[in-house]
This record gives C-alpha cells, sequence and structure tokens, in this order.
C-alpha cells in the first residue's frame, strides 16, 4: 500500500502569503493608530470648546434690562445699516421651526456646495441644528437673507453675525466668504494622506501624480491649516464689524461684552484649526510608523 508523504507547500507562495498577512496586519494597525489618534483629538478640542463656551455663555448671561438693550441695539442695527431693507431677518431656533431652518439650510448649501454628496450634506446641517438647538452657534445665510440664532443663548452674538453680512458689502469681505469653502479642501487632503502607503527610505517619487501625493502626505498638517485660513479671515473681520455696529446702539459695558464674546468665539476657531492641524500631521505619523 503506498503512503502518500505531506505535501510541501511551494515556498513562493508561503513568502506570498505571509507578505499578505503582514500586509494585512500593517493595515490594521495603521487604521487603528490613525483612528486613535483622531478620537484622542476629540478629547482636548472638545475641553477647548466647552471651557471656552462656558466663558461665552457668562459673558452673554444678560439680565432682563441689558437683554432688552440688546434686543432694541439689534433691531436698530438691521434698520440703521440698510440690512433690513436687504430683507435680512433673524429667525430663532425652536423645536417647532427646526424643519423649516433644515430647508433653508439645505437650499444654501445647494447653492454653495453643489458638489458635496446629499448624505454629507445632511450631516452638516444636522450638525448645525444641533448647534441652534444647544446655544452653541449662530450662523449667517447670506443667500437666504438670514440670521439664524439659538432661541436664547448667543443673543450678543448676533452682531457678530450682522458683521457676516456687511462683510459681503466689501470686495475684501466678498472674496473672504467666497474663500471660506476652500476649508473642504482639507477632506481630500487628509484622505490622500491617510491612504497613501508608507515608502521605503531609499524609495523616490515618481511620476507628477506621486510627487503630488507625496507633497499632500508630508505636509498634510500645514496644507489643512492652510485650507482654514481665509475662514478664520473672515471670522475675526466679521467680528471686528460686528463690534463697530454694537458700539453704535450700546452703552459701553454691553460693547465690551459683545467684543469678549466675539473673541472667545474666535478663539474656539483658531482653537479648533491647530489642533486639527497638528492631528492630521500626527496621524500621518502614526499611521506610517505602524506600517
Amino acid at each position: 500500500m503506498e503512503v502518500n508523504s505531506p505535501k510541501t507547500v511551494n515556498p513562493i507562495i508561503q513568502k506570498n502569503i505571509g507578505q499578505n498577512l503582514s500586509d494585512k496586519e500593517n493595515h490594521k494597525n495603521s487604521f487603528l493608530a490613525s483612528t486613535a489618534v483622531f478620537a484622542a483629538s476629540k478629547i482636548p478640542r472638545t475641553i477647548l470648546i466647552l471651557a471656552l463656551m462656558s466663558k461665552f455663555k457668562i459673558t452673554s448671561n444678560l439680565n432682563k434690562d441689558e437683554f432688552l438693550q440688546v434686543e432694541n441695539g439689534i433691531n436698530k442695527t438691521l434698520k440703521d445699516s440698510g440690512l433690513a431693507k436687504q430683507g435680512v431677518t433673524i429667525l430663532k431656533y425652536s423645536d417647532k421651526n427646526a424643519e423649516e431652518i433644515s430647508k433653508i439650510l439645505m437650499g444654501e448649501m445647494d447653492k454653495k456646495v453643489k458638489f458635496l454628496p446629499k448624505p454629507l450634506k445632511e450631516f452638516f446641517i444636522d450638525l448645525k441644528i444641533q448647534n441652534l438647538k444647544y446655544g452653541i452657534n449662530a450662523y449667517t445665510l447670506q443667500d437666504a437673507n438670514k440670521i439664524l440664532m439659538p432661541e436664547k443663548e448667543l443673543t450678543l452674538a448676533a452682531f457678530h453675525e450682522m458683521g457676516h453680512i456687511t462683510n459681503n458689502l466689501s470686495k475684501i469681505g466678498k472674496l473672504l466668504q467666497k474663500s471660506r469653502y476652500i476649508s473642504l479642501f482639507s477632506i481630500p487632503i487628509i484622505l490622500i494622506a491617510l491612504l497613501k502607503p508608507k515608502k521605503d527610505s531609499d524609495k523616490k517619487s515618481t511620476g507628477t501624480i506621486d510627487k503630488i501625493t507625496d507633497f499632500i502626505k508630508y505636509n498634510a498638517g500645514k496644507l489643512t491649516f492652510l485650507t482654514i485660513l481665509p475662514k478664520l479671515a473672515e471670522e475675526e473681520l466679521a467680528s471686528m464689524k460686528g463690534n463697530e455696529l454694537a458700539k453704535k446702539v450700546l452703552n459701553e459695558s454691553l460693547s465690551k461684552k459683545v467684543s469678549k464674546s466675539n473673541n472667545l468665539a474666535y478663539i474656539t476657531y483658531f482653537g479648533t484649526a491647530v489642533i486639527s492641524s497638528i492631528t492630521v500631521a500626527k496621524a500621518v505619523k502614526e499611521k506610517d510608523a505602524a506600517q
């Protein structure tokens, strides 16, 4: 009786199997490392925003008399600045008009960022609705001629939002407003940086696409910050104009509160930009280290 001897595995096949398993493990480690870095970055960013928003709410915590003065000042500013004649109105969020606001936001996004897929638009809209609901942020919609405000919080922020609209009256302001959406380029920058495989130290970039993607990968943090710069500049300009508007209709004490609130809010924008940029650069390094 003939006994079949155990078949030996072709060494080339064995090597390929081992390489494939190693590659899968590297991809897994890369994904976990990148995810961990991004998750960890949310902790300091969340602490920063919550801490400053807490302070922001304190400066916005007006007594009844101050609240009435601010409300009257906002209405006077809308009238005196000519914004009311342009059809600009303030719409305060409530659970009853949440659906209406969502439709207005979708209309604005359909005009400004047509290229974004609908699920992504819906994600950003839901984020804005939550920010309005919990008094975290206010928004200016240029095309809809509306300022969206939380129901009770951030009353002083109305001057900053009116500053956004008056930015549209100057060439520099218009340019910065149009440039705000450059920040969306941070999405492909981050995707390229995290999906681009690690190169051996002795390998050089070959071809135009390879050179460009390598440049993006190894400068992802800086490029991410650069995409956010126009938005930061436009926010600062809106705050400056908002402060000027407030000084015309409010007493010194209240106008200082407007200025302080705007400064604290700007710090959250700038801080988030810095942390996001550092996080992207760190994620690329962690991903490559895991490969």
